[in-house]
């Protein structure tokens, strides 16, 4: 692809006001073609590519994959050495999985996720125990060929990375870490280091993508504030796997909302990843309540007493307490460095967040439409983001997740 080829659509998909048309012009007869080609164009500078994305979750990926199909190379960076082992969000609105439809993964997401008409709540008092009601399942009216999917994330990072493996024009570098970057008129140069090996390298690229979550150290780096209260509340979230197949409604039910008999017992609540052996455990906490002293066995008698089973065979897989807020980003984009949320809580809509603003920006940049549409700003989602310590039975990590409600302001 010749690098006015790239140029172009890469300006179809990130340019953002009125002047970066001639400016992308001005800049690329200044560039060396091995600037703007890089990965794509196969040449001997492996360290030059369009688009360098940090964060390899499911909305890195979705850029990669979008990126590709538009024919523009990029690399994705994630610290972690593989997708996530933990479900996290579960479950992708119909307009996701219509992207996936576009892509040729929404069978194999599908399949991977709760049977058809799952997305439904029960009120119990333990999931074997009495129901006091569940919610009525969504009607599907049929204005899609795409319905929504009740699939946990770490199935929809596994797939979205099959497709872009075996993409043209992008790359994925799993245990590699973005350590910083700096910012020119022609560019973006972005230092990263191995965390296999130490080894440090410099990446040159156009544009640079922050997909690495609502704790994003490159927007801290970029200095952009966010916006909106930093504390709503603090949750335990216990990841556990234990046979629950042989219930009735552990196959039909999203979430089941515990409140015990027992007064003196917390309310709490389960979530449901694949119908039979993978479950989240949910409540909160106090703030200055040191949950991390509890023993295993003090987890799994909790776990019991939730589901009403008492020998119930439990593997505990690991626990997290994180601090859910409210905020949003106060802006989307400074000078060739974007944000893209990622790691949400919810991430139902977070493929539409690298979607819809390219398809945007296509049109301002036919001249269809004001270059403001294309503004990150005026997307207009209500954005609550929750800093994370993820303590594995075997590991201690620290991450950051975003939860983002997509309803419109």
């Amino acid at each position: 692809m010749s690098p006015e080829r790239v140029e172009r659509k890469l300006a179809a998909i990130l340019a953002v006001d009125a002047g970066f048309g001639q400016s992308l012009r001005q800049t690329v007869a200044r560039r060396p073609p091995a600037m703007l080609a890089g990965v794509a164009e196969g040449n001997d500078v492996k360290n030059d590519t369009s688009v360098f994305i940090v964060g390899g979750g499911p909305v890195g990926l979705a850029m990669a994959q979008l990126l590709d199909r538009f024919g523009i190379d990029c690399i994705v960076a994630e610290r972690d050495p593989t997708t996530t082992e933990h479900p996290k969000s579960r479950g992708c609105w119909p307009r996701t999985m219509e992207l996936f439809r576009q892509w040729g993964v929404e069978e194999a997401i599908r399949a991977r996720g709760l049977r058809d008409n799952s997305a439904v709540f029960s009120f119990v008092d333990s999931i074997v125990g009495h129901e006091y009601g569940r919610t009525r399942q969504e009607p599907n009216l049929g204005h899609t060929p795409a319905w929504n999917c009740m699939v946990a994330q770490d199935a929809v990072e596994e797939e979205l990375l099959r497709v872009v493996e075996k993409s043209t024009h992008a790359r994925v570098l799993f245990s590699t870490e973005a350590l910083s970057f700096a910012e020119s008129s022609e560019g973006v140069t972005v230092r990263t280091q191995s965390l296999a090996d130490g080894k440090e390298q410099e990446w040159r690229a156009r544009y640079l993508v922050a997909a690495d979550g609502a704790g994003s150290q490159i927007r801290r780096d970029t200095g952009i504030e966010m916006v909106g209260p930093s504390m709503l509340a603090v949750m335990a979230n216990e990841y556990w796997r234990g046979d629950l197949s042989r219930i009735p409604a552990a196959r039909n039910t999203g979430i089941f909302y515990i409140t015990p008999k027992d007064l003196a017992s917390r309310p709490s609540a389960i979530l449901n990843t694949n119908g039979r052996d993978r479950w989240l455990s949910l409540f909160g906490i106090n703030p200055d309540q040191k949950y991390d002293e509890r023993s295993d066995a003090d987890v799994i008698q909790f776990i019991r007493k939730q589901t009403g089973i008492p020998d119930l065979t439990v593997e505990l897989i690991n626990h997290t307490t994180w601090r859910m807020t409210r905020q949003v980003a106060s802006e989307f984009r400074r000078g060739r460095v974007f944000l893209a949320a990622t790691r949400r809580i919810d991430f139902r809509r977070q493929e539409v967040s690298a979607s819809t603003p390219a398809s945007r920006m296509r049109i301002t940049w036919r001249g269809r439409s004001r270059s403001s549409l294309a503004d990150g700003r005026r997307i207009g989602c209500w954005t609550a983001t929750a800093s994370s310590a993820s303590r594995s039975r075997n590991q201690t990590r620290t991450s950051a997740w975003e939860i983002r409600f997509a309803s419109r302001w």
